[in-house]
């Protein structure tokens, strides 16, 4: 299959495991316990994926650090960017972590020497302004800025451009070949830490009011239930699409050039995101919000660079 078309793909599953996150998240908001559950069962079902589709195989001493690293990478930038968001501005802590994608673009030009032209150049500046265009600051949370939650955004920011280079780190290494166990190892590690904390909070919660959360239980739908067959399902499909997306990105990361791969997954993540949240979740965008989007698809262009300019 052409490498297009897995790109194509892999951006369409990583969407589509969001649209699922988004629906569990508006459906049990507010809730740390739920959404430790949510990462621990897309791991699982993730890792379930990797073992079907290649199995373990042969696997280096490279493949397990890094891999180690990466999974490790994903619980700290879950962790910091909630404790950012708690603390502070949710816009600005969004802003950090998409601009995280240029530590990885520029990789390319510093380590592996890659190419890059005027127009790629031009496109990663627009896709910069459409990250500060694309997200709502005209609320009162720039009042919430602190320097406690300055230190845990650039913590996320960092982990998470950490976890881009480290796809390219394996994918460019005499190692590329074992995706699969890179990526077992660093669903396993990265599944630890939700399942920890889901057990903590869970047995925390049993000890303070056991009475309460078994009545609180019972009445609830299978909908609303975030252990039931409905969500287990939903969430198991889920850690399929997270799995399709972080092995065709392995790949990907190493066949393409860092200036076109990272900025156009991610500004292809934003676009396809705020579409998604008008159509299907009807959420309202602002006048500058639709020009951000506009300017992330023209940033796009520039980074395809369809014409050969």
């Amino acid at each position: 299959m052409p490498d297009e078309i897995l790109l194509i793909i892999s951006i369409l599953a990583g969407i589509a495991g969001s649209v699922v996150k988004k629906s569990y998240i508006n459906t049990f908001k507010g809730s740390n316990k739920k959404i430790n559950f949510h990462n621990t069962v897309l791991s699982i079902f993730a890792v379930i994926v990797f073992f079907i589709w290649g199995g373990f195989g042969s696997a280096s001493f490279f493949t397990i650090l890094v891999g180690f690293c990466f999974g490790l990478m994903t619980a700290l930038q879950h962790l910091f960017s909630s404790k950012a968001i708690s603390v502070g501005s949710w816009a600005y802590t969004t802003i950090i972590i998409y601009l995280a994608t240029l530590i990885p673009t520029c990789s390319g030009w510093i380590f592996w020497n890659e190419p890059f032209s005027w127009v790629q150049i031009v496109g990663i500046i627009l896709l910069v302004v459409c990250f500060f265009l694309s997200t709502d600051l005209s609320t009162n949370e720039s009042k919430l800025l602190s320097v406690k939650w300055l230190i845990y955004a650039l913590m996320a920011f960092l982990a998470m451009g950490i976890l881009s280079l480290l796809l390219k780190i394996h994918a460019k290494s005499v190692y590329a070949e074992e995706r699969n166990a890179f990526l077992i190892v660093a669903f396993l590690v990265s599944f630890l830490y939700p399942a920890v904390l889901y057990f903590i909070e869970l047995r925390k919660e049993k000890k303070q009011e056991p009475k309460n959360l078994e009545s609180q239980d019972k009445g609830l739908k299978f909908t609303k239930n975030y252990y039931s067959w409905f969500w287990i399902t939903l969430v198991a499909i889920s850690g399929i699409f997270a799995a399709l997306n972080n092995k065709f990105n392995l790949r990907l990361s190493g066949v393409f050039d860092s200036a076109f791969f990272f900025p156009v997954t991610s500004g292809a993540n934003i676009i396809l995101t705020a579409l998604i949240s008008v159509l299907v979740f009807k959420d309202k965008l602002k006048l500058k919000q639709w020009i951000g989007f506009g300017v992330g698809v023209v940033a796009l262009i520039f980074l395809v660079n369809p014409f050969g300019l």
